[in-house]
């Protein structure tokens, strides 16, 4: 079998390929073959992250074709993926994008071939919370919407990360039959519970007790909350040290929220997911700081499947499908309750 699998972004621009990256590695040990076909937003992508840093290398050998974001880039990309369907079974469209999804809807149609789509968060409701501060219009969020709820009746079969997506897919339309649960997991193979050595945590720059909060910190984090949560453990316990794994357009925010607030933070900024596996194992306590709006319920954080892999003490917010995941392996406050937080 082959599978054309179609990216909205360029190959390690956002943090959030580490999803994608594991399909396609799961593809690949099942014997399939797959040409990768990102988009390249010149003006997303960042410096400080790429393929080699999120050790994708089973990736050097698969195909890989750009997909273009200019104006006119639906048409043009409709044209290619037309023509690489001709080669291919199957199309697997990652994210609702307009940009690569009005193209796979529409070869997809053309070729008879089918087309799966991966639903692994809520995209319309991501852009509404970047108006404010002008990374994203109204009128790139209406877009959104207006593809979002007609997406899941027009493809053949949906993954869904979470049980609200799975709720949104029936109350647009989809077919239950054609609905797949394919909640977020950790990579066992790196998250696991473990001891390290005094030498191993001087090489990490930590020491016992260390709070720890690892994620993206794009323009849709919630990482501000830890810090908040960070300063009232601070006077509590004096010798907590606090850290935060993740990089993203937040990270130099973050960074002044805490000197105002003088709390000593430690921001790793972006790094190997490796190197996250072994902060999370290093820590004493993992923290998700979620609020309570429809793009968190939307959610299946990939932080909880990995704090839960390294066995480590966790406090979460109590919000979507996090008291689901962690059943009682941790302590659950009510979204935006940072005394809870701290408490916990």
């Amino acid at each position: 079998m082959r599978v054309l699998f179609l990216y909205p972004y360029a190959v390690g621009s956002v943090a959030s390929f580490v999803r994608p990256a594991n399909i396609i590695k799961r593809l690949l040990a099942r014997g399939v073959k797959v040409t990768l076909a990102t988009v390249c937003h010149l003006r997303r992508a960042s410096t400080d992250i790429n393929l080699s840093l999120l050790e994708f290398p089973y990736l050097k050998s698969v195909p890989h074709v750009r997909l273009f974001a200019e104006r006119g880039a639906v048409l043009r990309n409709t044209l290619i993926v037309n023509r690489l369907l001709r080669s291919h079974d199957i199309v697997h469209l990652q994210k609702c994008h307009p940009i690569v999804s009005i193209p796979a809807t529409i070869a997809s149609a053309l070729s008879g071939k089918p087309l799966h789509y991966d639903w692994d968060d809520n995209e319309t409701e991501i852009l509404r919370s970047m108006i404010s501060n002008g990374v994203a219009s109204a009128g790139q969020a209406r877009e959104f919407a207006f593809v979002e709820r007609r997406l899941v009746r027009l493809v053949d079969t949906i993954s869904v990360a979470s049980q609200r997506l799975r709720s949104l897919a029936l109350q647009y339309g989809a077919s239950p039959d054609a609905l797949f649960d394919a909640p977020v997991g950790a990579d066992l193979s790196l998250f696991a519970p473990r001891r390290f050595s005094r030498e191993k945590l001087d090489s990490l720059g930590v020491r016992p007790p260390m709070v720890l909060y690892q994620g993206q910190l794009e323009e849709a984090s919630f990482a501000e909350a830890f810090v908040e949560c960070a300063v009232r453990v601070a006077e509590a316990v004096p010798e907590a040290q606090f850290v935060v794994v993740g990089g993203g357009a937040k990270l130099e925010r973050l960074r002044e929220l805490a000197v105002a607030n003088r709390v000593p933070v430690t921001f790793t900024g972006y790094i190997s997911h490796r190197m996250v596996a072994e902060y999370v194992s290093a820590a004493t306590v993992c923290v998700a700081t979620f609020p309570d709006t429809e793009l968190v319920r939307c959610k299946s954080p990939l932080k909880i499947a990995e704090y839960l892999a390294s066995g480590g003490a966790i406090v979460a917010s109590e919000v979507g499908d996090v008291p689901r995941m962690v059943s009682g392996a941790g302590i659950l406050v009510p979204p935006g309750d940072i005394g809870g937080l701290a408490e916990g």
